[in-house]
């Protein structure tokens, strides 16, 4: 009985002999204090809703897949984490590159997220990849204007979560300066007239 409690106690207490040793905390990473690059004009009545994401994406693991290997299999860093769910790190980033919008917005914009990964083409070669679907909707009609995918990638220049997270974090600014290019341009050949009327 006493060498049980013993026992227990070490389990509990980080002190005894290799039980109970911490674990080493995660590096956390986000896109960094940089501010996004600054977008075209963005049509005054158009409202921006917060980027959404699958629950597989709905996370703060860094994944990484093995394009060569198992392209099926989704894998993460175990000491390495984004510090907030991409999702809401992708909406702070549009909004910064938009600038806040005022109300009464008639239309908006609805941005899914459906890839964010570090994709290893090869053991010794890998790229950052953000994939996002927009909508744009008019509220008053209840009606879907238009949508579009982009999908962007970044060239890792090392094998290792550093690498992936600084090629996501470009791929995600290319694919959303994508995204504000693709509104804008629509709003310039008229599709999103319902806005403005």
């Amino acid at each position: 009985m006493k060498h049980s409690v013993i026992l227990l106690a070490c389990l509990l207490l980080p002190a005894c002999g290799g039980f109970g040793k911490p674990r080493p905390e995660a590096a956390l990473y986000d896109f960094g204090l940089t501010q996004a690059p600054p977008a075209a004009a963005w049509p005054a009545r158009l409202g921006m809703a917060d980027v959404e994401a699958p629950s597989g994406l709905d996370t703060t693991a860094i994944r990484y897949r093995l394009e060569y290997s198992e392209p099926a299999r989704v894998y993460a860093y175990t000491l390495s984490q984004w510090s907030a769910m991409p999702a809401e790190m992708l909406t702070l980033r549009l909004r910064q590159s938009v600038g806040e919008q005022a109300g009464g917005a008639t239309c908006s914009l609805q941005v899914t997220l459906e890839a964010f990964d570090h994709v290893f083409d090869t053991a010794g070669s890998s790229h950052g990849m953000v994939r996002l679907h927009a909508v744009l909707t008019d509220h008053r009609h209840h009606a879907l204007l238009a949508q579009t995918s982009v999908s962007h990638s970044q060239p890792a220049s090392t094998q290792d979560a550093k690498g992936g997270v600084a090629a996501i974090s470009q791929a995600a600014d290319g694919a959303l300066q994508e995204v504000v290019a693709w509104v804008t341009t629509t709003s310039a050949d008229g599709k999103l007239r319902a806005c403005f009327d």
